[in-house]
């Protein structure tokens, strides 16, 4: 019991200096907002900048579309409140094998939206996911799904605190969040 103790407190020991180096806390981050479930119901638009500069992957994932048209907030939908976690669990079981799926905890602090891109119609969920008792896991953050006009949802990946790395710009403002 000693070393998972102290495993666990050297876990804490890198997690706090780690998340106040990258910024949480910060006026861009959804983390302690106090915020626990979907945006309210009204929708707010606003359309993209055409000279929007392209946006840089973080954390090994697919770069965000840009938004050519219209980015909408949304009320989170059921379905995607459902398929969140289980695809979080999916993605991130191999690196916290002790882990079941009963453990995720999550989604907290949900952003939901809809935005036009050049490739299509995209609907984007941000959430705080973690493994419960397991400080690591609630590193960094928020994670991101999306969902194109005809597809399932996807586990698109955690944004290191940078939302704009894989959500469109368009959609983050339209949020009242910032990049960077």
């Amino acid at each position: 019991m000693k070393t998972s103790t102290s495993a666990a407190a050297l876990a804490a020991a890198i997690a706090v200096p780690v998340l106040l180096l990258s910024g949480c806390g910060s006026s861009g981050d959804t983390k302690g907002s106090g915020a626990t479930s979907a945006p309210p119901p009204a929708s707010t638009s606003a359309e993209a900048a055409p000279s929007e500069p392209a946006a840089k992957p973080t954390s090994g994932g697919a770069q965000a579309p840009q938004a050519t048209g219209k980015a909408v907030k949304l009320p989170v939908t059921q379905e995607a409140l459902l398929a969140m976690p289980d695809l979080y669990f999916e993605k991130v079981s191999s690196q916290y094998p002790n882990a079941k799926r009963n453990m995720v905890v999550g989604p907290k602090n949900t952003l939901f939206g809809r935005v036009t891109t050049a490739n299509g119609v995209f609907t984007y969920a941000v959430a705080d996911m973690s493994i419960r008792g397991n400080a690591l896991s609630t590193q960094d953050g928020p994670h991101v799904w999306r969902r194109g006009a005809d597809t399932d949802w996807e586990y698109v990946g955690d944004t290191g605190g940078n939302l704009c790395g894989q959500v469109p710009q368009a959609l983050v403002k339209v949020w009242g969040k910032s990049c960077g």
